[in-house]
């Protein structure tokens, strides 16, 4: 495979995070819109604020949103706006 799939963070998420920090692959994991800022600022934490990453809002639906950038962006993003729906977001590799 050339992804890794977490799903919801959870407790887990420092153990998972950590795991994105040397991954040659994608790593995939699902965030509900109570937790998307607080994930995102985990992963700046962990893993560094310039690893690129998408975040999908309400995949496969008819709002269905794409953002691509930086950790960093991602935040400022999210930070900016009311969030709703469900997140997938996706880690670039090492």
């Amino acid at each position: 495979m050339d992804f890794y799939m977490v799903g919801g963070m959870g407790h887990a998420s420092m153990v998972s995070l950590g795991y994105s920090i040397k991954n040659t692959k994608t790593t995939i994991l699902y965030e509900s819109p109570f937790r998307i800022i607080k994930t995102l600022s985990d992963m700046k934490d962990t893993i560094g604020s310039d690893r690129k990453i998408a975040v999908v809002r309400e995949i496969s639906k008819i709002y269905e949103e794409v953002f691509r950038g930086t950790i960093d962006e991602a935040i400022l993003e999210y930070n900016e706006r009311t969030i709703k729906g469900e997140f997938v977001i996706c880690i670039d590799k090492a």
